[in-house]
């Protein structure tokens, strides 16, 4: 855990060299179940913070599945927790919630620390069971409204500024502010800064929140935070053009910035919302099929496709207009995440889930 600490505290190559020398000792004791709990989850959250996210939701199915081979299911689901994250950029929300569910079921009650469903269900569109969850995790007596640990605060304080809620999120801020130098990463995966910036913008606070996304951007860049870079200049240029009209070219330059980044990592839902930001038509998103359960990608869903019509990996790659090697990594990623173990079952499993050409 030592290099997750340091990396929320801005120390990425105290944390890179942390996370070597845990990777050595794994080696050496060739301790499996430390390798699938506590080394993946380091590796899902390198994946989310360098912008693999698809890769992230992989590493997390990887270790569900290792997980319950070695009988540490419930490690398994506590330690790949953290690539919520990744499906709130991919817009794959179900997924992560059916994860907490999951994990809700093996321990045989709620766990008040962990599981941020209010903020899933928010950012999934769900607002009234959004309300009513983060309304009991106010009043949770074993935690309190302003106590906890900081991911658990900020997942609380992110819930509460989208749900518009502006009291509540005024509370949860209030003891933040001293850690506005440090990435939340255990659990949530953010920049404290970024929310407190977000509250302010919330609050009428213009001057306070432009401060907190610049002193955000700067911290993110000193560890290369991609996905949280790209999202706090989205909401950077969103305060702008409201409240600094004058600042408009400073805007556009950030927007274009986060369009390029949200379209290179696929983060869909701010991608859509930086477009309309821009002016500019959002693109209709691709139909939603079954697959999408399983985290599959687009891309991946279009290989998937073109396994189920018989095509070879050279034809895909042809195709498609990708490398052989590229389409390699999507097909084993398709069989960790379905849980495959061939082109027959995927073929099957495509037809199940009504994947076809179009």
């Amino acid at each position: 855990m030592s290099g997750i600490r340091l990396l929320e505290w801005g120390e990425r190559a105290e944390a890179e060299a942390a996370w070597r020398r845990f990777d050595e000792v794994v080696e050496l004791t060739n301790h499996t179940i430390l390798a699938n709990s506590l080394g993946n989850m380091i590796r899902i959250a390198r994946a989310t913070v360098d912008g693999r996210l698809d890769e992230a939701v992989a590493i997390r199915n990887r270790t569900i599945t290792r997980a319950q081979e070695l009988g540490t299911g419930l490690a398994g689901f506590e330690a790949s927790s953290i690539f919520m994250r990744a499906c709130i950029h991919l817009g794959n929300h179900g997924a992560a919630i059916d994860h907490f569910k999951l994990w809700d079921q093996l321990l045989g009650r709620p766990d008040p620390e962990t599981p941020p469903i209010a903020l899933l269900l928010v950012h999934s569109g769900r607002l009234g069971e959004a309300r009513e969850a983060l309304r009991l995790a106010q009043h949770d007596s074993s935690v309190g409204p302003l106590r906890g640990s900081t991911h658990l605060l900020c997942q609380r304080l992110e819930t509460a500024v989208l749900l518009g809620d502006a009291a509540a999120a005024a509370a949860f801020a209030e003891p933040l502010r001293p850690l506005s130098g440090m990435l939340a990463i255990q659990g949530i995966l953010t920049s404290v800064a970024r929310l407190l910036g977000d509250c302010d913008a919330l609050l009428g606070r213009g001057d306070a929140a432009r401060a907190y996304y610049e002193q955000a951007i700067e911290v993110c860049e000193k560890v290369r935070f991609r996905p949280e870079i790209a999202v706090t200049r989205l909401n950077l240029a969103e305060l702008l053009l409201k409240s600094y009209p004058l600042e408009r070219p400073a805007a556009m330059e950030h927007l274009d910035f986060a369009i390029a980044e949200f379209e290179a990592m696929g983060m869909a839902p701010s991608l859509q919302r930086a477009l309309r930001l821009r002016g500019r038509r959002p693109r209709a998103p691709e139909p939603k099929t079954d697959a999408n359960l399983d985290g599959l990608s687009d891309r991946e869903v279009g290989v998937l496709r073109l396994i189920a019509a018989g095509r070879s990996n050279q034809e895909i790659a042809d195709d498609l207009v990708i490398s052989l090697n590229t389409v390699r990594r999507h097909v084993s990623n398709i069989f960790v995440k379905a849980n495959l173990r061939n082109r027959a079952e995927a073929a099957v499993y495509a037809q199940r889930h009504l994947l076809r050409e179009d």
